[in-house]
């Protein structure tokens, strides 16, 4: 997620730019290259990595960018209802931790009781 970009813009990206990939390395499939300062859509892998080159021709001087990330995760949609607990599994898929009384693959039935 980008929270800010600033470089010179061109409309080829030329001078100064950010180059997304899709993999941990040079050579990986290009997403896209951004320049100027207009904020991208967050940006997902296909995999577990991202490689990012930022270059600059060092003609004009501007902030660059500021990005974070996050892992996503099956659980990540948090899946579990009635504040049931995502595992993820060796596999990749996940499992639901049910709270007492609640059952089902996403802990979504549960006993009732009124008092």
């Amino acid at each position: 997620r980008f929270a800010m970009i600033s470089m010179e813009f061109d409309y080829m990206c030329q001078y100064d730019y950010l180059e997304v990939r899709d993999g941990d390395n040079v050579d990986a499939k290009i997403i896209k290259r951004f320049c100027g300062n207009e904020r991208p859509q967050s940006i997902r892998s296909s995999g577990n990595a991202l490689h990012l080159l930022f270059r600059s021709d060092g003609s004009k001087n501007f902030d660059g960018f500021y990005a974070t990330f996050e892992e996503v995760t099956v659980c990540s949609s948090t899946p579990c209802y009635h504040d049931g607990t995502c595992i993820v599994e060796k596999s990749g898929s996940y499992r639901c931790a049910c709270l007492a009384g609640y059952t089902g693959r996403h802990c979504e039935s549960g006993e009732y009781r009124s008092l």
